[in-house]
């Protein structure tokens, strides 16, 4: 992924976060709601219990049905280091 690709994965996180500190609900959903919203939900709760990928994705299993294992480069992205 590029650079410009990645930079909506920080932003998205950070607006999550704003809006949750502001008391509003937020709901995370991208068309299919499997790979992209695994996605910001994954670097969320990374950020925010200071997990690996690894400890979020197994947490993400175990949470949600509908999560799509498909996207290796999501995965990539974050056990990389994405914010």
């Amino acid at each position: 992924m590029t650079g410009v690709q990645t930079c909506a994965l920080p932003i998205s996180v950070d607006t999550v976060e704003a809006w949750r500190a502001e008391g509003r609900d937020v709901v995370v959903h991208c068309h299919g709601g499997r790979s992209r919203t695994a996605l910001v939900m994954k670097a969320l709760a990374m950020r925010h219990h200071g997990w690996t990928e690894q400890q979020a994705h197994e947490w993400l299993l175990e949470q949600w049905p509908h999560y799509g294992l498909w996207n290796r480069s999501f995965r990539t992205v974050l056990q990389d280091g994405w914010a």
